[in-house]
């Protein structure tokens, strides 16, 4: 797992993930306890890791039905449906490097904000 996070991080530069102020902004706006916005946060990783991880496992998918394309005898139609099953995955592929810098981020927050 390290080594995927590694990859990504180094992929990132260009990702529109919210940044660390802008979470942090939407947990402090919401609840007005420390404790709460420590829990607040830790919902909020969790379920962008989930999402990060249901888009992984679709682009798995994904990848196996290109496979599958593959192997069968070339037509435009099925060059056709490789090309719109690599545009998905792509498409999956910023939205979990998306979701996984949120992550980052989030854990950035709980670490230095609300670690006590």
């Amino acid at each position: 797992m390290n080594e995927i996070i590694a990859k990504i991080e180094k992929s990132m530069d260009f990702i529109k993930a919210r940044t660390v102020g802008d979470l942090k902004l939407i947990i402090d706006s919401s609840h007005p306890e420390g404790i709460e916005r420590y829990r607040q946060a830790v919902i909020e990783m969790d379920a962008k890791y989930s999402s990060a991880m249901n888009d992984w496992l679709n682009w798995k998918e994904f990848e196996v039905q290109k496979e599958e394309l593959k192997q069968t005898i070339p037509t435009p139609k099925t060059n056709l449906e490789i090309r719109r099953i690599e545009l998905k995955m792509s498409q999956l592929e910023t939205s979990i490097k998306t979701a996984l810098r949120e992550v980052l981020n989030f854990i950035q927050i709980i670490k230095n904000d609300y670690q006590n």
